[in-house]
């Protein structure tokens, strides 16, 4: 269920979110909610990809194992979808 939530918004962003909404035929509402949607979503994948380096990092440091450029082309060009063996 939907709850309100207010925003603060000064004189001169109210406006240019009025000005834009007409312009686009929406409301100010609608312009309000993609854009939280858009910004909670960027921030998630750019958590997401943050946590992934880190792990990585951390897998890196534990084990020593890596890939080397060639190992990665090689895979590329193999069509390969899973990780090498000693990934898994």
């Amino acid at each position: 269920m939907a709850k309100v939530l207010s925003l603060k918004l000064d004189d001169e962003e109210r406006e240019r979110l009025a000005q834009l909404a007409e312009r686009k035929n929406r409301t100010p509402h609608f312009l309000m909610r993609t854009a939280v949607m858009a910004f909670i979503d960027r921030e998630e994948k750019r958590m997401s990809f943050r946590e992934e380096a880190e792990a990585a990092w951390t897998d890196f440091t534990e084990t020593g194992l890596h890939l080397t450029l060639d190992d990665i082309d090689a895979w590329a060009a193999s069509g390969e979808t899973k990780l090498p063996e000693w990934r898994r």
